[in-house]
């Protein structure tokens, strides 16, 4: 088993398309799908924001170290600031006295370096690289098992919530009580109830037929490949028989889902 991660930070952000699913949701409002295209897109979004932890957490890091700069003075500077007021007022306490001019000369030397100090405090916030952080957090062997299974969770998650989207859309329009996608009567509801076309686009097609041997083979088979998946082994990354998920796979199974919903809501909406 070995543990595997995208060591490039970006790659984490959230896959979630707010401006597909507003554009869906008008299609649907007010009518059977609005409550099912809601709950398929709320669990896409919890798998996208799950996803999108890693990276929201770096920019909080950022933001924090970049905050903390900004309202408490370096302790540096205190020391400058109190080195000032300790010249101006207090010298003579020691029975050392400087000439006025001396002592004006030695103040504006200190201030000269007071001020660079504060320009380099100021720009601590641009010299604060996000990817320097990351680069420390996935050597933590903790961190990175999370970034390495969190992605299998995400991928099976957004195909699990696609595969219950349709067996519920069914259900409903065609008063089922129980509907399992194992089933020959499966294909044949989808078939007969939406048409070939869209059974082949959102069912049988060779993507989405992939995608389900591929989390059948991530929930049931302890991510090792199965022999149903052994087809399409040369498309996968496979490392001592286990499948390998990164956040492009991830990625790529949302872009091409979404595509699939959207037909097979237009159908649906068309036809009834």
């Amino acid at each position: 088993m070995k543990i595997r991660y995208d060591d490039n930070l970006e790659s984490y952000q959230g896959f979630f398309d707010t401006e597909w699913i507003k554009k869906l949701s008008k299609k649907v409002i007010n009518t059977f799908l609005d409550p099912l295209v809601f709950e398929l897109s709320a669990s896409w979004k919890g798998a996208s924001n799950a996803r999108y932890l890693p990276w929201l957490m770096v920019e909080n890091m950022k933001s924090i170290l970049v905050g903390f700069s900004q309202i408490r003075k370096p302790f540096p500077l205190e020391v400058v600031d109190k080195l000032i007021e300790r010249l101006a007022n207090n010298l003579e306490k020691h029975k050392t006295t400087l000439i006025y001019h001396d002592k004006k000369a030695l103040i504006n030397e200190i201030k000269t370096i007071q001020e660079e100090m504060l320009k380099i405090n100021n720009d601590f916030s641009n010299k604060i690289d996000k990817n320097n952080i990351w680069k420390e957090l996935i050597k933590i062997p903790d961190f990175a098992i999370s970034l390495w299974m969190s992605e299998v969770n995400a991928y099976s998650a957004v195909y699990f919530a696609y595969e219950i989207f349709l067996i519920n859309c069914l259900k409903q329009k065609l008063g089922l009580t129980s509907l399992r996608t194992t089933s020959n009567k499966f294909i044949y509801n989808l078939n007969n109830l939406m048409g070939e076309d869209i059974t082949k686009d959102c069912w049988t097609d060779k993507f989405v037929e992939k995608a389900r041997l591929i989390r059948h083979a991530l929930v049931h088979n302890g991510r090792k490949i199965t022999n149903d998946l052994q087809k399409y082994r040369s498309e996968l990354l496979v490392e001592d028989n286990e499948i390998v998920i990164f956040p492009h796979d991830t990625n790529n199974l949302f872009n091409e889902l979404k595509i699939r919903v959207n037909k097979f809501c237009a159908r649906m909406l068309s036809i009834y």
